[in-house]
């Protein structure tokens, strides 16, 4: 009688021993966290939707009703200056700023090919106007931090002669970016296009959220009161610059979220119903 392991009988145990050590393989310690985060996310993501449109829709408001609402005391009332300008020619410059936060938004997920994620690495050249919109965010975000950092310590006056040099100004707004566009560049390099999405929206709502608890406090505090324009408030331009960021960022996110769920249910057509099932009740009889 022979014993001898015949071919097929190779072959699965081959395979089973390769999946045995592709399932011990160890992996991240945060994995097994960010899975949790993103399925409550997913479950959650009609709800952050509505958020986001609420939110969205508060500061289109006040752009439509004053611009000038978003950075001055008068949220009603006009300021003077508004009340100079062409009614017409004021309402087609606020129309102008919200269809370029759109266009923004479309051009970061569009990226530079088609507004979808395919699955495999993604051309470098496929990612480039992503990787500008990134670096140019993320520009503005570190000079909000460098503007909080010298309201903090009552440097305003040191940097408004600074900035008097646009050569000066213009060599660190340059440095700044390409040291994000290097980062970003990092960031995405072989991943697919939903990934490296993902790593680039991350990175835009931490530093976002970063500089909005760190310049609120630093504005409560060491803003005077007794001028009616803030504009020489560092923090409060740190504000200004996060605060539309952030609310820009959580709109592709969202967007990535429908995606995840769309391709879970298409590998897996249980998924859904286990998303069904967790969100019920039972009801004990």
């Amino acid at each position: 009688m022979n014993d001898a392991p015949s071919p097929a009988e190779i072959t699965s145990a081959s395979s089973s021993g390769e999946g045995a050590v592709a399932l011990s393989k160890p992996e991240a310690v945060y994995a097994a966290a960010m899975r949790e985060i993103l399925d409550w996310l997913c479950r959650s993501r009609a709800r952050l939707a509505v958020i986001y449109l609420g939110g969205l829709l508060v500061w289109i408001g006040l752009v439509l009703h004053n611009a000038a609402a978003l950075y001055t005391p008068a949220l009603v009332s006009p300021v003077e200056s508004a009340q100079n300008m062409n009614d017409e020619v004021h309402l087609s410059t606020r129309l102008t700023f919200i269809a370029i936060f759109f266009a923004v938004q479309a051009g970061f997920l569009f990226g530079g090919g088609k507004l979808r994620v395919r699955p495999g690495p993604a051309k470098w050249y496929r990612r480039i106007v992503s990787l500008i919109i990134f670096s140019t965010l993320m520009a503005i975000i570190g000079w909000g931090f460098l503007l909080t950092y010298f309201e903090f310590t009552a440097r305003m006056n040191v940097l408004e002669k600074a900035s008097s040099s646009l050569p000066v100004f213009l060599k660190m707004t340059s440095a700044m970016w390409l040291a994000w566009l290097g980062i970003g560049i990092l960031a995405v390099r072989k991943t697919n296009q939903e990934r490296g999405l993902g790593r680039l929206i991350a990175c835009l709502l931490a530093g976002s959220w970063i500089e909005f608890a760190v310049a609120l406090p630093i504005e409560l505090v060491a803003r005077p009161r007794h001028r009616d324009c803030p504009c020489v408030s560092g923090s409060w331009l740190a504000l200004l610059a996060c605060f539309p960021i952030l609310i820009w960022s959580i709109g592709p996110a969202i967007y990535l979220l429908f995606l995840r769920e769309r391709t879970l249910c298409q590998s897996d057509p249980r998924h859904s119903r286990r998303v069904l099932l967790q969100k019920s009740v039972r009801v004990e009889t």
